[in-house]
């Protein structure tokens, strides 16, 4: 095994999300020296109201992910709002290629339960795609793999016939990681909302707030647990 440092790998449908869902944790874990890197399936968001050209969306992206410590390492073009209608198979191998390719410690992608249907479906092919390792007979290493809560999203879902989300995980971040993450959010033109919107940057620093306080931190991000392995040596 090299010495290289973990990375994390930060899987969501659209653009904006990846900063709502890890925005404050990615900053955090760059700082401990962590590599943090993005895959976004649906990199045209072509059906949100507002939306800037795609090359401008793709500059916003850019700024937006320098403030938070994200590297892009891929961005796809499926169709937005229409996940359900691909099969899972080809979701899944645009998330096996950079599983494949970067070999992180650590996903994190979208909670199955969310209202917006996309989420479930990346959510879906994040669990089955990390199986790769298995199906091509090797171990999976302590590969992890946590549901993130998009506000405006997660809060709204029905479930899908999955529980809903319940934070079992805490990652602890500091006041400037999340004004940072607020910061990155604005970097997308037309996203944030004013208060009492739940994009707004009074409800990002509120759920910053909660998480923190119920896990004894100032603030903090939560997660709900899907996969955790926990090797005891490098070999296993």
């Amino acid at each position: 095994m090299t010495n290289r440092a973990r990375r994390a790998l930060i899987v969501v449908a659209h653009p904006d999300d990846e900063v709502l869902a890890f925005g404050g944790s990615s900053r955090a874990l760059k700082r401990a020296g962590w590599e943090v890197f993005s895959a976004v399936l649906c990199g045209n968001a072509e059906a949100r109201a507002g939306r800037p050209d795609l090359e401008d969306l793709h500059a916003d992206m850019r700024r937006a992910h320098d403030l938070i410590g994200v590297t892009p390492h891929a961005v796809g073009d499926v169709p937005n709002l229409e996940f359900n209608t691909l099969p899972l198979v080809e979701l899944v191998r645009f998330v096996e290629s950079s599983l494949s390719e970067l070999e992180p410690d650590l996903v994190v992608t979208h909670h199955p339960g969310d209202l917006n249907d996309d989420h479930l479906w990346t959510a879906r092919a994040c669990v089955t795609a990390a199986r790769l390792p298995q199906r091509r007979g090797r171990s999976p290493g302590g590969l992890t793999v946590l549901h993130a809560e998009v506000l405006s999203s997660t809060e709204w879902g029905t479930g899908n016939g999955h529980p809903p989300f319940r934070a079992d995980t805490y990652l602890q971040v500091t006041e400037d990681d999340v004004e940072a993450k607020i910061d990155a959010l604005a970097a997308y033109r037309g996203v944030t909302r004013p208060v009492p919107h739940p994009r707004s940057p009074e409800a990002i620093r509120a759920q910053a707030t909660l998480r923190g306080v119920e896990a004894g931190y100032r603030f903090a991000e939560a997660f709900s647990t899907s996969i955790r392995r926990i090797p005891l040596a490098d070999s296993a």
